[in-house]
């Protein structure tokens, strides 16, 4: 994977390069913009700058194919992979139970993902809607 990604912003940083520079110098020589035949003396620029384009389009689709390679083929990921539990304790990890018992110990009841105020309506505690 790390290959892959560097292959990726090379190809990327190249093909920016070789499709944008080209018509940056094609300006500057005075080539005007949206025609549909070019002067001869502008066609070496213009073959560069569609051969740059054709590189930055396979380093955008290098990471797709590995993206789409890995949502077949990769290995699936834990329940919960980061060491770190959320705010709320929205996982099944044991911080959640060790945060529903301190809550029942001290009289708390309910669920920690009840609203705290159930009579006013609102479904998170922030909301005013």
């Amino acid at each position: 994977p790390e290959g892959w990604a560097k292959l990726s912003a090379l190809l990327i940083f190249a093909g920016f390069n070789l499709t944008f520079f080209p018509q940056f110098i094609l300006g500057y020589m005075g080539m005007p913009r949206r025609y549909h035949t070019y002067p001869p003396e502008f066609q070496v620029l213009h073959v560069l700058s569609s051969a740059g384009a054709s590189i930055l389009a396979g380093g955008y689709l290098l990471p797709m194919i590995y993206l789409l390679w890995s949502l077949r083929y990769g290995k699936k990921a834990e329940a919960n992979p980061s060491p770190l539990s959320s705010a709320l304790g929205c996982n099944s990890s044991p911080e959640r139970r060790i945060i529903q018992e301190r809550a029942d110990a001290k009289g708390g009841g309910g669920d920690i993902h009840d609203p705290p105020f159930p009579q006013w309506g609102f479904s998170n505690p922030g909301s005013s809607i």
